[in-house]
């Protein structure tokens, strides 16, 4: 009778323990999707910037090349720069779906179904 009592508390306890583990687990996920969202805020912000500074400066080389300033080798060179911080752009926003995917896994995604 005693074993079968002191048996029921440590499986009592097992659970216990598991059930605070999982807890612990599901918030350091939650921590760790916010943190990853708040470094992507500040990513997609620098490639914004990127972006739009590299455009301007393709706009700028474009209006010399017009008016005879600099050679077509500069707007194609500027142009390029201008696709490359756009596809970066693009891919930190991707950066950022994936990690607010993460955080409504982490949240335990699937509760607006019920």
């Amino acid at each position: 009778m005693w074993f079968g009592r002191r048996a029921a508390i440590d499986a009592y306890q097992q659970s216990r323990a598991n059930y605070r583990q999982t807890v612990l687990n599901a918030l350091s996920q939650v921590a760790d999707s916010l943190k990853a969202l708040e470094h992507d805020a500040e990513a997609l912000q620098a490639q914004v910037e990127a972006k739009n500074a590299s455009e301007e400066e393709l706009k700028l080389l474009q209006a010399n090349y017009r008016a005879g300033v600099v050679n077509y080798l500069a707007v194609l060179t500027a142009d390029v720069q201008f696709h490359q911080t756009s596809i970066a752009f693009l891919q930190a926003k991707a950066q950022r779906y994936q990690d607010t995917v993460a955080l409504f896994v982490a949240l335990g995604g699937g509760w607006w179904n019920t």
